[in-house]
């Protein structure tokens, strides 16, 4: 860590001090609440072995700052010794246990919210092939599209928001693969622009890319991009017709 710091403090004018670099460590890593001027000091002086969290937020931030003078440790390297340290220092046995459990308890949790969610989203297409809209001719206008937008789909895409804030991305990650599974073309367009709506870009641009990876099925994208066009998002219309294969 020591060579890092001192690699960071010469080729960096704005990292140079350990304030300054837990600034930085905080503002990458969302106010991680191990990251402060004092643990890194105690890190520095070998008085304690960071986790390997913090070691992954100090070499990536490290990195960034330094992209033209490339780093005297790999992450990989500084993780190795990291756990070399660990695996002498006995004051850690307990700290590893606790993060083991807290963990295991974590992962748990979340695969069973994950699963929870599934089975709403199962139950949201259940739902809605149980009670489709007639037709409606062209001149009338398309209500079983304008009411996708007050349905399932914005039931779905609220819950992904909701995971998302919780930083549970992994898990909305997982969902978000299963839309083309259990939502029609036309509820995975209105998905896009409840996105667009409340400002969810990200998920908006990831739903679009594994729509993308269906590509075979040209025509659930075509259908996707006319809703998109009647919304009037023609950006996506036009991403999601270049990947028509």
């Amino acid at each position: 860590m020591n060579a890092l710091y001192e690699h960071v403090k010469r080729h960096s004018a704005d990292l140079n001090s350990q304030a300054a670099l837990t600034s930085a460590i905080l503002i990458a890593e969302a106010g991680y609440l191990g990251a402060t001027e004092q643990m890194l000091c105690k890190y520095l002086a070998g008085k304690h072995v960071p986790s390997e969290k913090y070691l992954t937020a100090f070499h990536r931030v490290i990195s960034a700052e330094t992209a033209d003078h490339p780093a005297p440790l790999t992450l990989e390297n500084l993780l190795d010794l990291r756990h070399r340290a660990a695996s002498t220092d006995r004051r850690l046995s307990g700290v590893r246990k606790q993060e083991h459990e807290l963990a295991t308890h974590e992962r748990a949790a979340t695969e069973r919210a994950l699963e929870d969610a599934l089975q709403r989203l199962s139950a949201m297409s259940a739902e809605k092939s149980a009670s489709s809209a007639l037709p409606v001719p062209p001149a009338e206008g398309d209500r079983q599209s304008s009411d996708l937008i007050h349905g399932s789909a914005p039931a779905a895409a609220t819950e992904l928001i909701q995971l998302s804030a919780a930083g549970r991305h992994e898990q909305a990650l997982t969902m978000l693969s299963q839309f083309p599974r259990y939502l029609s073309a036309e509820e995975m367009a209105s998905c896009i622009v409840h996105f667009r709506e409340k400002s969810e870009d990200e998920l908006a641009d990831t739903l679009i890319r594994i729509c993308g990876q269906e590509a075979s099925q040209g025509a659930i994208l075509v259908t996707m991009s006319r809703v998109l066009r009647r919304r009037n998002l023609h950006l996506d219309a036009e991403t999601l017709l270049d990947l028509v294969v």
